[in-house]
């Protein structure tokens, strides 16, 4: 990722600021983007979130913990800097630096606190196309090189897990360039 848009991610935001200050959750997400929070016990985010986008990539607000949730789409949460300790499905996973965790779509997670030099971006995937782990097993029978990565670790059910000490570099490198041209339209067209 280029050191100018790094920079940018790694600047304070409003909620960051209040975070940092009272060390207590501070919303960041429009309640239209909820399931009827009544009739579930955690929060349910929905295709609303994405305000007529198909993809949607946000860095996750640091110095307070996150709490549990889930979704109705497919979400990617990309290791930049530092490391994250999320709940996923009540496994704790200790994610670093180039780590990328694939969330299937209802999976339950939670996110502990980011210190100051952490980055975490939420990268996540409209489903239109009912999109899930399902799906992408069932590409697997075909044997082509996106169903070998996608599901490299197939032992999971709900998340999958690219260590960056374990996976090619190009991979970190592919997700950067998503992130370069989400916040930088035009950069690589």
């Amino acid at each position: 990722m280029k050191q100018a848009l790094l920079k940018e991610l790694l600047k304070l935001n409003a909620a960051e600021m209040k975070q940092l200050q009272n060390q207590h959750f501070e919303s960041d997400f429009d309640e239209k983007s909820l399931l009827n929070t009544q009739q579930y016990s955690i929060p349910v985010f929905t295709a609303d979130f994405f305000k007529n986008h198909d993809l949607y990539i946000s860095k996750h607000n640091r110095f307070a913990d996150y709490p549990q949730h889930t979704h109705t789409f497919l979400e990617m949460n990309y290791i930049v800097k530092g490391q994250a300790t999320e709940i996923v499905d009540g496994e704790e996973l200790i994610l670093h630096e180039g780590d990328i965790l694939i969330l299937d779509v209802g999976t339950t997670h939670a996110i502990q606190a980011l210190g100051r030099n952490d980055l975490l971006l939420n990268i996540i995937f409209k489903n239109q196309i009912n999109f899930s782990f399902d799906n992408l097993r069932n590409l697997g029978e075909n044997q082509n090189i996106q169903s070998e990565f996608l599901l490299a670790n197939s032992q999971y059910s709900h998340y999958l897990i690219y260590r960056a000490k374990h996976t090619e570099d190009h991979v970190q490198t592919m997700a950067d360039q998503i992130i370069e041209e989400y916040f930088n339209p035009g950069a690589f067209f």
